[in-house]
């Protein structure tokens, strides 16, 4: 009879001379056998594979830059100005996406880390992966180290979630992304054409 708790089976395992230049993912294979049951028996297997660490990794957090996205290609998150600095991202993002109307694409910078117990941060130590729920809406860099929107996205929404992951940890940030409706209509009231004061005409003696 199962017991109320989720929990039925507890494994003390030890690995020796540490992970090394070993694969960090180990086969552990296990069956159940009972008492009575015909050793003959067909008897299934399960193999879990345990992932091996010399560190007491616990979440896999994604630092984004605050402040506006910064139009093309972004350096990694860092020290960008007095109002621009690295922090854990808050629930919901915002990007205004004016590719459309300038062809320039806008990015917002991403750095993951892994926090330990304890609270100590490290860098990862292999390529994380990631994948943008809706490329309709939002965009991920093939490093994983920026969210942009380029000019080619149809629509925005509210919620477009981006997922990272590194092993068996897992983070995703959510963005809000506004577009404009197109085509864009714009509509003058005066279309007759002025020269602005002050500005030289192109080819006119200054």
């Amino acid at each position: 009879r199962a017991a109320d708790s989720a929990a039925f089976l507890h494994l003390d395992l030890a690995v020796e001379n540490g992970t090394g230049g070993l694969a960090p993912a180990r086969p552990l294979t296990w069956q159940v056998e009972y008492p009575g049951q015909d050793p003959e028996a067909q008897k299934d297997k399960l193999v879990w594979e345990i992932q091996v660490s010399e560190r007491d990794v616990r979440a896999l957090v994604p630092l984004v830059q605050v402040g506006a996205p910064h139009p093309g290609h972004c350096p990694p998150p860092g020290p960008a100005g007095p109002h621009a600095q690295p922090r854990s991202a808050p629930q919901e993002l915002e990007i205004l996406n004016t590719a459309p109307l300038t062809g320039v694409p806008r990015a917002v910078p991403v750095k993951l880390v892994a926090v330990e117990a304890g609270g100590g941060v490290a860098e990862l130590t292999e390529p994380p992966g990631c994948e943008s729920a809706d490329k309709q809406v939002l965009q991920v860099s093939d490093a994983c180290d920026a969210v942009f929107v380029g000019g080619k996205e149809s629509r925005g929404a509210r919620g477009a979630r981006v997922d990272f992951w590194s092993r068996r940890l897992h983070a995703s940030l959510r963005f809000t992304v506004w577009a404009p409706l197109l085509p864009l209509r714009v509509q003058l009231g005066d279309t007759a054409l002025e020269q602005v004061r002050g500005w030289r005409l192109p080819g006119s003696p200054e």
